[in-house]
């Protein structure tokens, strides 16, 4: 009686065959739902600060914000994916008050994600900023704020049927609160 200890040259090639063949298919699959999760989850850290900004008004009473901002500490002249903090803003000039920390502060947008937003304010130091009142509502000159979320799926860079509903966008409403919805980024 003859034991076999090991694979033959043709069952080893076989067998790499099949995995190769395998992991084409699974591959793309795979940069698609870390795609998905990686958009989801920037999206849900801009709905949970300006959630966050918005509870904090009503709680302490005063205005309270999120703005621009790519050290963490003040309101900068920047890009909302560059990163971002949440504070208190009882001077209400749009910016963090001197000597306060930040009540939340985002850091800037893994990959090359691209987030943009309309209807927002502008401080004095030309940062992006959202403003809370003490009720929870957006300031009064704040009407229309919309933040729009991309990543390398738009339908520039990879047409119609691939770009398709692939961003996000979250928008506040005038009584302040925010929502998302998914959206083809053009």
């Amino acid at each position: 009686m003859k034991l076999n200890h090991g694979f033959t040259v043709i069952e080893l090639l076989v067998t790499v065959a099949i995995l190769g063949i395998l992991l084409g298919v699974a591959a793309p699959s795979l940069r698609e739902l870390m795609m998905n999760a990686t958009i989801t989850g920037q999206a849900n850290d801009l709905m949970s600060g300006l959630s966050v900004a918005r509870s904090e008004a009503i709680k302490r009473g005063i205005r309270a914000g999120i703005c621009t901002s790519t050290n963490g500490t003040s309101c900068t002249n920047s890009q909302w994916h560059q990163g971002w903090i949440v504070f208190a803003d009882a001077d209400s000039d749009g910016d963090i008050d001197g000597g306060a920390a930040p009540l939340r502060v985002q850091p800037a947008t893994d990959g090359n994600n691209t987030l943009t937003s309309v209807g927002h304010g502008t401080n004095g130091s030309g940062a992006r900023f959202i403003a809370y009142n003490s009720a929870g509502t957006l300031t009064a000159a704040l009407v229309g704020v919309t933040f729009t979320l991309c990543d390398s799926r738009t339908v520039a860079n990879v047409g119609d049927q691939a770009a398709d509903m692939r961003g996000r966008q979250m928008s506040i409403s005038s009584t302040g609160r925010p929502r998302v919805q998914r959206i083809t980024c053009p």
